[in-house]
């Protein structure tokens, strides 16, 4: 059965620090480290914000973002980047 909810909230309640990315792929490593300082997009058009990226066994990673951003939105895309170079990416879960 399905639910339709609209959630009530405060917009401080949109802030995220700390994200899933689950079927990640890693363009320069065969094993990604076991963290990896990166600027991390969490859109399209997000200008990026420095995280620590762990990759996880299950091909998933936990993300832990300097600075909490607003709107982490499961089902997009998040992509890691060296300066200007692709290292990863994956999409959004929790």
């Amino acid at each position: 059965m399905t639910n339709n909810r609209v959630i009530v909230g405060d917009e401080s309640q949109l802030d995220r620090d700390e994200f899933t990315v689950e079927r990640c792929n890693w363009i320069p490593f065969a094993t990604p480290p076991e963290s990896i300082r990166a600027l991390v997009k969490i859109r399209y058009n997000h200008p990026g914000t420095l995280a620590i990226i762990t990759p996880e066994a299950n091909g998933s990673a936990h993300i832990k973002l300097d600075v909490p951003q607003r709107a982490v939105t499961p089902g997009q895309a998040s992509v890691f980047y060296d300066d200007d170079v692709v290292i990863g990416g994956g999409w959004i879960a929790r």
